[in-house]
C-alpha cells in the first residue's frame, strides 16, 4: 500500500513586535533634544550654576547620537534576522521534499513485498509513514540516516542526482541555520548594550533637566520657552 503523503501548510507569518520600543526611542530622543538645549549660549551660563558644564551636555549628545546608530544598527539585523527565517523555511521544504523523492525509490522497490513485516521494516529504514516538518535535529537525524542507507543499495528512480539534491539540499539547509544562530546573538547582544546606553541617558538627561528646572523657574512666564526646550513642564515643578 503506498503511502499518503500530506502536503506541509505554508508557514504563517506572526504578527511581528516592534524592534524597538517606543519608550527606548523616546528617551534617545529626548536625550538629544536637551543635550542640544544645553549648548545653546542663551542657556548653557545659567546651568553652569548647577555644574552642568558644556562637557557634561556634549557627553549627553554623543550618547544619545550613538545610541540612535545602534538602534538603527539592531532594527536592521532583527529585520536580516526575519528574512532568513523565511528563507530557511524555503530550504528546509526543499529538504524535505528531496527526502520525499528517495522515499518514493524505496515505495517502488518494497511496496510489493509480500511479507508484511520485512516490507515495513525496509521502508522503515527511510522514515516513509514518519512527518518530515519536524524539529531541527530530527529532521537533520533523518536526512542522515537516509543517505547512509542508500549507501548499502540501489533504489528505482533514485540516481546519483537524486542523491546530489539530497546532499545539496541538506547542506544549504545547515548552513541557512548555523548562519541564523550566528547572527542572531549580535543583535540580542547590541540591543542589550543599547539598553544600558539608554540607562545612562536617562540619568544623565535628568541631571540637565533639573538643573534646568532651578535655573529657570516655572513662575517666571519668560522662562516658558527655556522650559519647553528641555523638555520639562512650563507652568509646574519638573520634580
Amino acid at each position: 500500500m503506498s503511502e499518503t503523503i500530506t502536503p506541509i501548510p505554508p508557514a504563517t507569518t506572526p504578527r511581528q513586535r516592534a524592534e524597538i520600543s517606543r519608550d527606548l526611542l523616546h528617551n534617545i530622543s529626548e536625550g538629544k533634544a536637551v543635550a542640544l538645549a544645553a549648548q545653546m549660549s542663551e542657556y548653557a551660563p545659567k546651568l553652569l550654576a548647577f555644574t552642568i558644564t558644556p562637557e557634561k551636555a556634549a557627553q549627553l549628545l554623543e550618547k544619545s547620537i550613538k545610541a540612535a546608530e545602534m538602534a538603527a544598527q539592531v532594527v536592521s539585523l532583527r529585520r536580516d534576522s526575519k528574512v532568513g527565517t523565511r528563507r530557511d523555511e524555503e530550504e528546509k521544504f526543499t529538504l524535505i521534499e528531496a527526502i520525499e523523492r528517495i522515499q518514493t525509490g524505496a515505495h517502488l522497490k518494497y511496496d510489493g513485498e509480500s511479507n508484511r513485516a520485512l516490507r515495513e521494516d525496509n521502508l522503515k529504514r527511510y522514515f516513509v509513514g514518519n512527518r518530515l516538518d519536524v524539529a531541527d535535529n530530527r529532521l537533520e537525524t533523518i536526512a542522515l540516516a537516509v543517505l547512509e542507507e542508500l549507501k548499502k543499495e540501489e533504489l528505482p528512480s533514485v540516481g546519483p542526482a537524486e542523491i546530489e539534491a539530497l546532499k545539496t539540499a541538506l547542506a544549504d539547509w545547515e548552513n541557512g541555520v548555523d548562519a541564523d544562530a550566528d547572527a542572531s546573538p549580535s543583535a540580542q547582544a547590541l540591543y542589550e548594550q543599547l539598553v544600558a546606553l539608554s540607562g545612562e541617558i536617562t540619568i544623565e538627561r535628568r541631571q540637565i533637566q533639573i538643573a534646568a528646572n532651578a535655573a529657570f523657574p516655572f513662575r517666571k512666564e519668560t522662562n516658558a520657552a527655556a522650559r519647553k526646550a528641555f523638555h520639562i513642564p512650563e507652568h509646574r515643578p519638573f520634580i
